[in-house]
């Protein structure tokens, strides 16, 4: 499945709030069309907007690799964050050194791939103390958007289930409306027939009676 920024963006912060770490938006709050809390409002807003840039400046984030700390620092509005793997390293070879840990474990946020990408760093990544430093993998908020639009797909599917037994039932209805319309014309014709019959007996009862009375002048 392809993402766009957005919805990677929409995932971080997802993957985020789950992790328990709290994010101020970017930028600050809107403005009034009245006069009196227009001073107010500015006020407020900027004070919103420093709000937020004081408590990104002082979020501390930390990424496996360049690429998700770019994407991160991006999700979090351009706050800084750190890759632990140097820019060119291969992520599978690539081991740490004695101080990551301690990285880490300083760190508020930790973002990494998973899918064993960070394979020098799995020994690492796998002592991480979440309750300490909130983690985020992509490979696991990826797989879990896929449940999601597979879990929408069997609810779509059921409806057009429910839309087929529709149709069946109404063709059901057809059928038996059909049904009917050819006894109903059965039973017309079984009249006609026996109308015609009553008739055919009538003309022969009134030529019998004619013919006894033209013997009894005779």
């Amino acid at each position: 499945m392809i993402l766009t920024l957005d919805q990677c963006r929409r995932r971080y912060l997802a993957g985020f709030a789950a992790s328990g770490l709290f994010l101020a938006a970017c930028g600050g709050g809107g403005t009034t069309s009245v006069d009196t809390e227009t001073e107010t409002t500015v006020a407020s807003s900027a004070e919103t907007s420093e709000g937020s840039d004081s408590a990104l400046s002082n979020l501390t984030a930390l990424a496996t690799t360049s690429i998700w700390a770019d994407v991160t620092s991006n999700a979090l509005c351009g706050a800084p964050v750190e890759s632990i793997i140097p820019l060119g390293a291969d992520p599978h070879s690539w081991e740490p050194s004695i101080r990551v840990p301690e990285d880490i474990a300083a760190a508020d946020l930790l973002v990494r791939n998973g899918l064993f990408l960070e394979e020098g760093l799995l020994a690492t990544l796998d002592a991480v103390d979440e309750s300490v430093t909130p983690v985020v993998s992509i490979a696991t908020l990826i797989a879990s958007g896929e449940e999601d639009d597979h879990v929408d797909h069997d609810d779509h599917d059921d409806e057009a289930d429910h839309a087929d037994h529709d149709d069946e039932a109404d063709h059901d209805d057809h059928d038996d409306h059909a049904d009917h319309d050819d006894e109903a014309d059965h039973d017309d014709h079984d009249d006609h027939a026996d109308h015609d019959d009553e008739a055919d007996h009538d003309d022969h009862d009134d030529h019998a009676d004619h013919d006894d009375e033209a013997d009894h002048d005779d």
